[in-house]
């Protein structure tokens, strides 16, 4: 409502996350969650780190919303028909099922959406993806130590077998660690003494095709993450 255009794509080309909240003013249940959303909004840092909240109302013009900005605490940015809302709200729900409103959904920066998200007092289920999409950002944002200067993964994507190939000029004891987008350990691999050269294989062949995070880790400190896919 104050002019700014907002590009989806060039916010996830710079590693953000965006939360799309699809309302509109007149929409009780939006009212109602509205301000979960915006102290949603003010715990991840108001727009300032890495998570991006837009309202998008597919009938409402820029006055209405700034009323209702005002009459709910709304900092976060919010467009409306004129600009082009209706056109967004009605190619999503083209993509996504669309019983009401209001509907949210979750875009980490590699493009993985989560939809359908059940809205509540303290927003649970939202920011259970948002931290999603912090692991997947980090993948790409961790600085590597020097054992994993030289890491490859193949194949990518995965079918059934994935091989990691990496340096351990240090001899360190490490471990080798794969991950689901839940957080929750799927494989893991205690390599002791491995100094030269680490070459390991994981059996993906009974694993949900899906992103996951694989980590290099010495005791408590990750050395290196990267993002594996696997397909079937």
């Amino acid at each position: 409502t104050e002019g700014v255009s907002w590009n989806l794509y060039s916010l996830l080309g710079n590693g953000k996350t965006v939360l799309l909240d699809f309302f509109f003013a007149a929409c009780v249940p939006c009212q109602t969650y509205t301000p979960e959303i915006e102290q949603l909004y003010q715990d991840y840092g108001s727009g300032s780190s890495d998570l991006i909240v837009l309202g998008i109302s597919d009938r409402d013009d820029d006055a209405v919303l700034d009323s209702f900005a005002i009459q709910y605490n709304v900092t976060y940015p919010s467009g409306g028909k004129q600009g082009n809302g209706n056109l967004i709200t009605s190619n999503y729900m083209s993509w996504f099922s669309f019983p009401g409103w209001p509907q949210y959904g979750v875009v980490c920066s590699d493009t993985t959406i989560f939809w359908g998200l059940t809205a509540s007092i303290g927003m649970a289920a939202l920011r259970s993806k948002i931290d999603t999409c912090s692991i997947i950002t980090s993948t790409s944002n961790l600085k590597r130590d020097v054992i994993t200067s030289s890491i490859s993964i193949y194949p990518q994507p995965a079918n059934e077998m994935v091989s990691i190939q990496l340096e351990n000029p240090k001899g360190r004891n490490v471990s080798i660690v794969l991950l689901n987008l839940l957080g929750s350990v799927v494989k893991e691999y205690i390599l002791e003494n491995s100094g030269g050269i680490i070459k390991q294989s994981i059996n993906t062949k009974n694993l949900p095709a899906g992103t996951y995070i694989l980590q290099i880790v010495e005791g408590n400190r990750v050395l290196s993450r990267s993002r594996v896919i696997i397909t079937h």
